[in-house]
């Protein structure tokens, strides 16, 4: 079975002001990554929360700046960072509060997305809610806690491999985003595997828990899709909307891409719940088919030892003047009439049929293989 950590959305107090972050004197600190690049040029420090302002300024006008920030707890940091960037209070909000729906916002001074995104993870798969603000030259990312499916592009970035470094601040911002989506695909595709396996091995069986596993992992596949539909929506709406002015129309021509692997992952887990639904139901049919043969047999062996109950019943009576008491070799005949009545009703039965078991519904289902796996 799969777990997932799944997100109690967090809600502001009621009547707090708009934008406002509750203060959390626990909250551990964030971990912020700053990172600068061009063509020719790399650098990758940790940086304080103070010094923010004094690495923007200092950023070249040629170079892209990535600041890519670990944890959303701590509010007062949060607010230093937006004080930095000029990040709106709303926008800070939506960062802060863990389980927010995924949505793109346009705002003066950039674009807004974030959304919460599957993973596998050595300790099995885990949702985390990643935030993307796209301002002018510069892209800042928020995760939950360390670990993310970002290391792949920092490697890019680092040995210059592909076009990245040759590239403005929104394609770094496709490539984070387009990473993230990418490893929500070996998650769904494990659950297929999950499926075929549970097809495989307990379709039918009468003692297995295949129906509570299916229903597991149909809540499982809901729970995916309810990530995955609104994050399509969303990145549709940074490809068609002209307010999102910050993504140049060659990068929303890579997006599309990003685009397509949401419609695989939507595709996939509909695909897979139907399948999940179509064994459920399988299993159940051949359950009952099974229960069908049992009540079959049993019912062949009570219509066989009806006839001779009787014959019994009636000899087992304690009349005196029963003339075929007196037969020296009455028991016998009796045996052999009882007997001739069995075989007389198997041949009837095997003449109609009766005794043929009948094929069964796995041998054309093991021939079939699960789609969307």
């Amino acid at each position: 079975m799969y777990r997932l950590m799944r997100h109690a959305r967090q809600r502001p107090p009621v009547g707090s002001a708009p934008g406002h972050l509750a203060a959390r004197p626990d909250a551990p600190p964030l971990q912020l990554r700053w990172i600068t690049y061009d063509s020719d040029h790399f650098s990758e420090e940790a940086v304080d929360v103070d010094a923010l302002s004094e690495h923007l300024s200092n950023l070249p006008p040629s170079r892209v700046g990535w600041l890519d920030v670990i944890g959303i707890e701590d509010s007062a940091g949060l607010e230093k960072i937006g004080a930095a960037f000029a990040l709106h209070p709303l926008l800070l909000e939506d960062i802060a509060l863990s389980g927010q729906p995924p949505k793109a916002e346009a705002y003066d001074n950039g674009s807004f997305l974030i959304g919460r995104f599957p993973r596998e993870t050595p300790t099995g798969p885990e949702v985390e809610q990643l935030s993307f603000f796209l301002g002018e030259r510069v892209l800042l990312t928020f995760q939950e806690r360390e670990g993310d499916a970002f290391e792949p592009v920092r490697q890019r970035l680092r040995h210059k491999r592909g076009r990245i470094r040759e590239r403005t601040h929104d394609y770094l911002a496709y490539a984070l985003l387009d990473a993230a989506i990418d490893a929500m695909l070996p998650v769904v595709e494990e659950v297929g595997h999950e499926v075929a396996r549970l097809e495989a091995g307990e379709l039918g069986s009468a003692n297995s828990a295949l129906p509570e596993h299916l229903h597991a992992q149909r809540r499982y596949l809901r729970y995916l899709k309810r990530l995955a539909f609104p994050l399509r929506t969303a990145v549709g709406t940074l490809i068609r909307d002209p307010e999102h002015n910050a993504f140049t129309a060659d990068t929303r021509t890579f997006l599309r891409d990003s685009l397509d692997h949401l419609d695989e992952v939507v595709a996939m887990t509909d695909g897979l719940y139907e399948d999940c639904t179509h064994l459920l139901e399988l299993h159940l049919s051949m359950l009952t088919q099974r229960m069908n043969e049992v009540m079959r047999f049993l019912t062949l062996v009570s219509t066989i030892f009806i006839p001779l109950s009787f014959v019994v019943g009636v000899y087992g009576m304690n009349f005196e003047y029963m003339p075929e008491l007196s037969l020296r070799y009455g028991y016998f005949v009796v045996l052999g009439g009882l007997a001739s009545i069995m075989v007389s009703l198997l041949l009837f039965f095997r003449r109609r049929g009766w005794l043929q078991r009948p094929q069964r519904a796995r041998a054309n289902a093991s021939a079939t293989p699960t789609g969307n796996t």
